[in-house]
């Protein structure tokens, strides 16, 4: 989404980042497999780092997308648990997609499928910005 945004020429409108629900891989970069569909599509992804979602995070930003639906479950109960009448919007990714192919996006961590992943990912980021941009006027 990043490489999108930056393409668009809109970085200084759009902020880009990225939580995990789970501390397992706080501070690390992001996976070997991930790393090498990203270097093939001549997507850069220096500096970024694993962190974990903070309840900030929902003040911070305006939308927060997960990845599927145990992940929407638990970010929308935390959501609730923070009690505030600003929300950011909560979606799934795959929601951007019309007649998507899968209605989550996998973890490839478990099949390897980081392709399969990354492509998902440029379907679903380019119908995301989109959105944004018809939505903000961009």
């Amino acid at each position: 989404m990043r490489h999108k945004v930056e393409n668009a020429g809109l970085a200084d409108k759009i902020v880009i980042d990225s939580a995990g629900l789970g501390a397992w891989h706080v501070g690390e970069p992001p996976h070997r497999g991930t790393r090498q569909v990203l270097d093939n599509a001549g997507i850069r992804y220096d500096g970024q780092k694993a962190r974990q979602i903070e309840t900030a995070d929902f003040r911070a930003f305006d939308y927060i997308i997960t990845m599927d639906h145990a992940n929407f479950e638990r970010v929308e109960t935390l959501l609730i648990d923070e009690n505030d009448t600003e929300w950011p919007v909560l979606r799934p990714m795959m929601s951007f997609v019309e007649n998507p192919i899968e209605d989550i996006v996998p973890d490839p961590y478990y099949d390897g499928r980081y392709t399969y992943v990354f492509d998902l990912l440029d379907t679903a980021c380019e119908a995301f910005l989109k959105d944004l941009k018809n939505e903000h006027n961009l």
